[in-house]
């Protein structure tokens, strides 16, 4: 087996099948034996680059498909995800550009694709979700004095452990396409315009589509209560509403919670619309008949994962993202503000606009903008004593 890393090819930019062509078969990458897995997505804005989710889930990935099939790969593997299933995905960016790559992925005439639908990815050794521990992380909310949860909270979640994921699509990306069972029969992500590619085409036995989730279904505020009991916390619920959380995400993602992953969740909790849910067997039996994916109780709560560090809520990663994104704070502020009230008076006692609500409010405006410009003074002679 021969691995090329081309580590300095730039999904942002590099756009023409033609310049990847050029690139990939200057790499000596062509003919039956060369496999492409694609694993390059951004789920959120990126600073100064208008249109990078557009670039890194779409448009580069299919400037690059195209070059793979002129060159007569073998395979193409591509990780996309469960988003593209949500009622109102066609909305949120993220979900609108991976469909999109999926679709045009499906209409390929000679080039074999293997579509992976990834669920919420999680670390069973950092004990996060995702895979950067060192960043404020979804599971940190679990860890406050009380939980802000939008809406009801019960958005449906089917949680995949990453070694799970990265130990299949390294099989796919090294055994022969055709030889395996196709599940996208199975798969309610094939949609009707999906099917009828695959057999318009002759796709029958090059296309393959995966379920690529966990083998349970939780809700949110159950994944954070999960995470609760695992850091020895009680998870304390306060349901409020999405816009606050909304505006504090339009200035910056929060970790890996971001504006795509909440307006998603809103879709999945406030559409009316059943969610459609993915089914694990298929990739879950890729390894074998006695393969099995791992539990949130098995990654968590084994014996040794008992012995494993538990997470304390990131003080000063959070204070240096505030730092760096001073627009957070006056939604945030109203985000505070807003968890409290219902803590204390209720959700329907908030919404009707006590004044007695609003007054506290204002005073907490107050109080905090105080506070921040007591702290700016305090640090800022500081400072010039040290410099004096």
């Amino acid at each position: 087996m021969h691995t090329v890393r081309a580590s300095r090819i730039d999904y942002y930019n590099q756009h023409q099948a033609e310049a990847w062509h050029d690139q990939l078969g200057s790499l000596g990458m062509h003919g039956r034996d060369s496999v492409f897995v694609n694993l390059a997505a951004i789920a959120g804005p990126q600073p100064g680059k208008p249109d990078a989710m557009k670039a890194i889930n779409y448009e580069a990935p299919m400037a690059a498909a195209r070059a793979c099939e002129a060159l007569e790969f073998g395979h193409w593997v591509q990780s996309s995800t469960q988003a593209t299933k949500a009622e109102r995905a066609g909305q949120v960016p993220y979900s609108r550009w991976k469909a999109m790559a999926d679709f045009s992925l499906s209409r390929l005439e000679r080039l074999p694709v293997s579509i992976c639908t990834l669920g919420l990815l999680y670390c069973k050794d950092q004990r996060i979700v995702g895979q950067r521990g060192n960043q404020l992380n979804l599971v940190d909310l679990s860890l406050l004095p009380i939980t802000p949860i939008m809406g009801s909270g019960a958005a449906p979640l089917q949680p995949l452990e990453v070694s799970d994921a990265a130990q299949r699509l390294a099989f796919l990306a090294l055994s022969e396409p055709t030889r395996r069972p196709g599940s996208i029969n199975d798969s309610e992500w094939a949609t009707r315009a999906t099917r009828r590619a695959k057999y318009s085409n002759q796709r029958t036995y090059t296309l393959r589509v995966y379920d690529a989730v966990g083998p349970e279904t939780v809700s949110i505020l159950q994944l954070l209560q999960i995470f609760a009991r695992f850091n020895g916390r009680t998870l304390r619920p306060v349901h409020i509403d999405y816009r606050n959380y909304e505006r504090v995400l339009n200035v910056a993602s929060l970790g890996n919670l971001n504006r795509q992953f909440v307006s998603i969740l809103r879709s999945e909790q406030d559409s009316g619309v059943q969610p459609i849910l993915g089914k694990s067997v298929g990739f879950e039996k890729l390894l074998g008949e006695d393969a099995t994916l791992t539990t949130l109780q098995d990654a968590l709560f084994s014996p040794d994962s008992v012995q494993a560090r538990r997470r304390s809520f990131p003080i000063r990663t959070t204070l240096r993202w505030v730092w760096d994104n001073p627009g957070v704070i006056r939604p945030g502020i109203d985000l505070v503000i807003e968890s409290l009230g219902t803590a204390i008076f209720g959700t329907t006692a908030w919404r009707e606009g006590n004044p007695f609500l609003w007054r506290l409010q204002i005073a907490g405006t107050l109080i905090s903008v105080g506070t921040l410009t007591g702290l700016a003074a305090t640090f800022g002679m500081e400072l010039a004593a040290m410099l004096s």
